[in-house]
């Protein structure tokens, strides 16, 4: 049987190798030959800068503008931007879709309470557990013929 599966989200730290200063842990990883530098003397060069980062899984290379990944584990491994961008997102910076994905959840629900609440011959049957703030008990005062009482 197959299912939808969703990558757990992970924070790990990250740098454009030859665009953006390298991290200590990078620097670290070279000088503890974890990682060798190729044709990355910042001069005018027909050759394509180029790391080789040993891992787990044999030497990868990371060629100019490919992220350096280190993940929890402390662990090395190049990623092509296009994919990286595709499955990170910065650390703390808020992602719109998810506030816009909430506010759709809250208006189907005020929505839905309020079909519920017409359907309803007495609305007093309608029990909500849990605490409301000042904003939401307002909103569902606004749904019609909904009273709230406050415990």
């Amino acid at each position: 049987m197959s299912a939808k599966y969703r990558k757990k989200s992970n924070e790990v730290e990250a740098f454009k190798f030859y665009v953006d200063a390298f991290p200590d842990w990078f620097t670290n990883a070279v000088t503890e030959n974890k990682v060798i530098l190729h044709d990355c003397n910042y001069k005018k060069s027909f050759k394509v800068p180029r790391c080789e980062i040993k891992t787990l899984e044999g030497n990868m290379v990371a060629h100019e503008g490919d992220y350096i990944i280190k993940d929890l584990n402390g662990e090395l491994r190049p990623c092509k931007p296009d994919i990286f961008e595709a499955i990170y997102e910065e650390a703390g910076k808020l992602n719109l879709s998810t506030t816009i994905d909430i506010d759709l959840v809250v208006d189907k629900f005020f929505k839905k309470l309020e079909e519920k609440t017409r359907e309803l011959q007495n609305p007093s049957q309608i029990t909500i557990n849990g605490s409301l703030s000042e904003v939401d008990m307002e909103e569902l005062k606004s749904c019609g013929a909904l009273t709230i009482k406050k415990p």
